[in-house]
């Protein structure tokens, strides 16, 4: 059976487990130091100390009373320092490490929070490990450990600007920006938004605060953005440019756009993309109604009109952003 040190450290460098640079480099010496002359590795010792954790059961929490049973990664902090020694003194080659964790490193949503994925959607439920998920930047990004579904927990509502929600655990960790009033040279409140990690708990107690001061209630909390999702390159029916402008000032059931004089850099962006557009109608002295397309009206130009395209996405009578 192959040693759990051994076994953390070999899939860290195969990329099987995500790690940063400085555990990578730990386990990439791990290996190395296995061909070492003056140290060994201990197995029997390593192994020892990590079933040792089981005679020490939780105390706290919903875990409380249950054994203590080493996570992979913990595994090797343990067996490492334990497992390793010195051929000349025979003794422990590691006396002290420093290990940096972050805190409550486990986050827990509702099971059916959908969660975006590089195919498509999933839920909070169906995620596993090596599951391929999107980062706070938008890039792919791998699950490197789960946890059990949690029952009788604290949880709560957490609602957002847009009307959207989801439930959350009180313990949920998330990085927001607190508002704080900041005087100014012109004397008036401005607000400095300062990033802190804070728990769905702690969001609730800090909901709102007085507006200046005053008996007025603002909210405290603000959740940022997450960057753009970062995609392989795909060869799209409709130009993205052009399905945004027409869910956003297009008629629901035709490739239409209606679009004001003052604005018609939409209409040029549109035929940057290669898409002809052609003005139908004034709307009024202010507005006009462009077609996606050309006038062609034969039926080898409709089949491959925008129209066309829209109706083929399944958008015309029902805008939405399809899933590819």
């Amino acid at each position: 059976m192959i040693c759990p040190v051994r076994q953390y450290a070999d899939a860290v460098i195969a990329g099987e487990i995500t790690a940063g640079r400085l555990v990578r480099l730990a386990c990439e010496r791990h290996i190395a130091d296995l061909e070492r002359d003056d140290v060994y590795f201990d197995e029997a010792a390593a192994r020892a100390t990590i079933e040792l954790f089981r005679y020490f059961p939780h105390t706290l929490g919903r875990w409380r009373g249950q054994e203590f049973v080493c996570l992979p990664y913990q595994s090797f902090i343990v067996g490492s320092l334990f497992g390793w020694m010195s051929r000349e003194t025979e003794q422990r080659r590691f006396r002290y490490a420093y290990v940096e964790l972050s805190r409550k490193n486990g986050k827990a949503l509702d099971i059916e929070t959908p969660i975006p994925v590089p195919g498509g959607w999933t839920s909070m439920g169906s995620l596993k490990v090596n599951d391929n998920v999107f980062d706070e930047n938008g890039e792919p990004t791998r699950v490197v450990a789960c946890t059990e579904v949690m029952h009788d927990r604290k949880c709560y509502r957490v609602g957002f600007a847009d009307g959207t929600s989801i439930v959350a655990d009180g313990e949920h960790e998330w990085i927001t920006q607190n508002v704080w009033d900041k005087k100014r040279g012109n004397n008036k409140d401005q607000l400095a938004l300062l990033p802190a990690t804070v728990t769905t708990k702690d969001i609730r107690k800090t909901l709102t605060r007085a507006k200046n001061g005053g008996g007025k209630r603002e909210w405290n909390h603000r959740v940022m953005l997450a960057g753009p999702l970062q995609t392989p390159a795909a060869d799209l029916s409709v130009h993205p440019y052009v399905l945004g402008t027409w869910l956003g000032d297009g008629s629901t059931d035709s490739a239409v756009l209606t679009c004001s004089y003052k604005d018609l850099e939409l209409v040029e962006n549109v035929r940057a993309t290669g898409t002809e557009m052609h003005e139908r109608v004034s709307t009024n002295e202010n507005s006009g109604s462009f077609g996606y397309g050309s006038r062609d009206r034969t039926q080898a130009a409709r089949n491959v009109s925008v129209q066309a395209k829209l109706r083929k996405l399944g958008v015309l009578g029902n805008k939405h952003i399809p899933a590819e």
